[in-house]
């Protein structure tokens, strides 16, 4: 909201009352005329600081990648599917990244549910079907897995219905271990990437 009032102030759209009550030491030195990096440098010692964890970014090694993004296995477009793969195929694509939301996992999402649509385990044996179709058709590039919201609805579910379970999957597989072991990810040689990590 500060950040509203400034440009509020500065573009003297709040009137002068408003203008002689904003806090001149948290005004931003903004040049209408300056370039973009200069109106950053000045915004960024007013920007609240981060709290997220250090992590390393993923750095994907490839210089063609193709990029899947929110299929929603088994409600996917099978029509939009056709024309990337088609397209990643005649580009000759070097990584493939199914960039979050691969999966829906509806019936484990915390909204409610309306009308019958296939269960979790229905949901996972089409998911792993894809998965190998995918593999099938590009059998030697790396296949990236970055999870989103829903992918990660299997390991919420598990931990808010089954913590001790959870646990032991954890314990046994590592983070993220049960959507993996469900999906083939060794097997079919996708590399995992969780939801919170930037690329």
């Amino acid at each position: 909201e500060n950040v509203r009032d400034i440009i509020r102030y500065l573009t003297k759209s709040r009137g002068d009352r408003h203008r002689r009550q904003i806090d001149p030491s948290n005004a931003i030195d903004l040049d209408i005329k300056a370039d973009a990096s200069t109106i950053v440098k000045n915004a960024m010692r007013h920007m609240p600081s981060s709290r997220s964890i250090d992590k390393p970014n993923f750095i994907i090694p490839h210089k063609k990648v193709g990029i899947m993004s929110d299929v929603h296995i088994p409600y996917h477009d099978e029509e939009a599917v056709i024309i990337g793969v088609q397209y990643f195929l005649e580009n000759e694509i070097d990584c493939l990244l199914l960039n979050g939301d691969t999966l829906d996992a509806w019936q484990i999402s915390r909204w409610m549910k309306k009308g019958a649509r296939p269960d979790i385990h229905e949901e996972m044996v089409i998911c792993r079907e894809f998965l190998y179709w995918l593999r099938m058709l590009f059998p030697e590039i790396p296949i990236i897995w970055k999870s989103g919201n829903h992918d990660v609805r299997v390991e919420d579910h598990m931990w808010s219905k089954a913590p001790e379970m959870a646990k032991l999957f954890e314990l046994t597989m590592g983070h993220a271990g049960l959507l993996q072991q469900i999906l083939h990810f060794e097997e079919l040689k996708i590399q995992y990437v969780d939801d919170n990590t930037l690329m």
